[in-house]
């Protein structure tokens, strides 16, 4: 009776602990979306390296991993540098990153990798996931569709988080786009 009493105040606390990091994480998209629909978001371009800015938000994200054992590959260029907003683009790999963890079942594998295109670099985020269906695809990057998915353990998901990422690429210049089949992962 009492490991049954331990099992439960277990569950509740992680019920706790994930409503409090959605609930955070939707405050948060709500801000930043926010902040640029009123062009209160400054713009600040720098050079920036991004293979070592993907390599610190995968430290930060290394518990997420674990929590469901997914692998990790990165194929990055040498010299991964841009010109681009730090915090924006930050942001946007932090987000396509954890909805490649949030959306890849237990004993996974997220692959990043970063490429030079015509002096363009090109970021691609890409899971064995659950996939995503080309009806859903058309709905990922709008405010009006209203589109949110439960994660492989039930996380939830707040529905704005693309619809930032698009905001901020095309704020730097770049565009953003999906490659998904259901049941065979998403890039």
């Amino acid at each position: 009776l009492k490991e049954s009493n331990t099992d439960i105040q277990k569950f509740y606390v992680r019920t706790i602990h994930d409503s409090s990091h959605q609930l955070y994480s939707l405050v948060e998209n709500l801000l930043t979306w926010s902040r640029t629909q009123r062009n209160k978001m400054t713009f600040e371009p720098v050079e920036i390296n991004i293979s070592a800015l993907i390599e610190d938000t995968l430290n930060m994200l290394q518990p997420n991993f674990t929590q469901k054992n997914i692998s990790v590959e990165r194929h990055f260029i040498s010299e991964g540098k841009g010109y681009a907003d730090k915090n924006m683009v930050e942001m946007v790999i932090r987000n396509l990153i954890t909805n490649a963890i949030k959306f890849t079942p237990e004993n996974g594998k997220v692959r990043i990798s970063v490429i030079n295109i015509n002096q363009d670099l090109q970021v691609e985020v890409s899971d064995n996931g659950i996939g995503i269906s080309p009806e859903d695809q058309t709905k990922l990057f709008r405010i009006d569709s209203d589109f949110s998915k439960k994660g492989t353990m039930g996380e939830g998901g707040t529905g704005l988080g693309l619809i930032i990422c698009k905001e901020f690429i095309e704020k730097n210049n770049g565009r953003i786009w999906v490659i998904s089949n259901p049941g065979a992962g998403s890039s």
